[in-house]
């Protein structure tokens, strides 16, 4: 029997975006139409593949979208495929994103996402194969605040990272009123920039009087890159359109990783990379305002609605 995009995106959707089983979604379409729509699981596990084969020509706007925004964000995460570790690569940037399956993060896991010779600003996290793309790279703040916290925690004597914690509050305070168009970009960012070349200085000065101990080093580790790269630490404070975090990625990633629990472990990295492929055209139509349903079913009857 051949089905309609109406039957096909409401399966679609109950298993990739409402992160039903397959042979839950099954039972209740069946359930729901009085046993009149019975589609079987091997139809139901297909849609994933022919949603990415239908939805390519959208995938490859969404990349050439993403490669030409001035900043973006970038992040890894993982999931289960086969009993063995596979990474999403998540490139975003305000409503635009593009999940794309990888056997592996670092270097191979940045070939051929819009990463690779990406020229503008990138925001994420300190991982050494994103960081060294892009013109400039602000890394994300709050994973230097519970850097500094470990630091305040592990190294009680110094003062550099109470110091620096206070910094992070307020800066983000200062971009947010920035952002939000309740203050201007005035002399309040050359005093956050005198306040963080003191805190260096502080930090250098305790650590040559304290030494970083044998079994704990993050703090002195992490006074020295933000002592030696500055303005990956500072990018947001001159540039309101350059955030201070990596949020907008991460909580991208939270809705692969919703879908690996519920599946607990793709079968293959196929699985994995239909999956993500659909995704990005989800985030796509929910950014654009339209009905999600609608848009799907669009997609599954023709292959060409965008």
């Amino acid at each position: 029997m051949t089905y309609d995009g109406t039957a096909k995106a409401f399966a679609y959707l109950l298993n990739n975006e409402c992160h039903v089983s397959i042979g839950k979604t099954q039972n209740f379409i069946k359930e729901v139409t009085g046993g009149n729509l019975n589609l079987s699981t091997g139809l139901i596990c297909n849609l994933s593949k022919q949603f990415s084969e239908q939805t390519k020509e959208e995938r490859d706007e969404i990349f050439l979208k993403l490669f030409s925004a001035p900043v973006m964000h970038a992040d890894f995460t993982f999931g289960r495929m086969n009993g063995s570790q596979t990474a999403v690569m998540i490139c975003a940037a305000r409503d635009t994103v593009l999940y794309q399956g990888r056997p592996q993060k670092g270097d191979k896991g940045v070939e051929g996402s819009p990463l690779e010779f990406y020229d503008g600003i990138l925001i994420s996290d300190h991982e050494a194969s994103l960081i060294k793309h892009g013109s400039q790279n602000q890394e994300c703040m709050a994973h230097i605040k519970r850097h500094v916290i470990s630091s305040i925690e592990n190294e009680k004597g110094l003062t550099w990272n109470t110091l620096m914690k206070e910094w992070i509050k307020d800066a983000f305070t200062y971009w947010n009123d920035v952002h939000n168009g309740e203050a201007e970009a005035s002399e309040k960012a050359a005093e956050l920039d005198r306040r963080y070349d003191e805190i260096m200085a502080r930090a250098k000065s305790e650590y040559e009087y304290e030494p970083p101990g044998e079994y704990y080093k993050d703090g002195y580790n992490l006074y020295r890159r933000m002592a030696e790269e500055k303005e990956r630490y500072t990018l947001f404070l001159h540039d309101p359109s350059v955030e201070p975090d990596n949020n907008l990625a991460e909580r991208c990633a939270r809705k692969f990783k919703r879908k690996a629990a519920q599946v607990m472990c793709f079968r293959s990295q196929d699985g994995v990379d239909w999956f993500c492929d659909g995704l990005s055209i989800i985030e796509s139509i929910k950014a654009a305002g339209k009905n999600l349903y609608e848009s799907v079913t669009e997609r599954f009857n023709t292959g060409l609605e965008v």
